[in-house]
């Protein structure tokens, strides 16, 4: 690559009840020149709920995903985290990743390790990563 930077790896975090999500920031995100990170299944099968092993399986696999990603995304649609993407919030935090919302929150963890300034959905999910690489 020569003298350029390599590009950033970005885990996406978010309830995959919100898969529509999870694609448009993947299409986003790739499409500026990120290496995205993202769920490869969702919880739900057919309408139906994954077993309880396979679903932990996952959730550690997107831990091991968080691991080797810059920084992660949470895609807190109208402001939900669920207990799957508050472990991997919480996980991150303690891997010292650096991490950014889709919307504003205000959870107690956040004054132990304070976030990037949450993203506004109103200006765009490209917009505000590229306020995050000004500051």
């Amino acid at each position: 690559m020569g003298n350029q930077s390599k590009p950033q790896i970005v885990c996406l975090c978010a309830s995959t009840r919100f898969m529509d999500m999870f694609e448009e920031a993947n299409r986003q995100l790739t499409l500026a020149g990120y290496i995205v990170l993202t769920v490869g299944v969702g919880k739900t099968s057919s309408g139906k709920e994954l077993p309880p092993e396979v679903s932990a399986r996952l959730d550690e696999l997107h831990k091991r995903k968080i691991d080797l990603a810059d920084w992660v995304f949470v895609l807190n649609v109208n402001g939900y985290i669920g207990p799957s993407t508050k472990s991997e919030i919480e996980y991150a935090r303690k891997h010292k990743k650096r991490i950014a919302y889709l919307n504003p929150v205000s959870h107690p963890f956040d004054s132990v390790c304070p976030p990037e300034p949450p993203i506004d959905s109103s200006i765009g999910i490209m917009q505000r990563i590229g306020e995050m690489q000004a500051t």
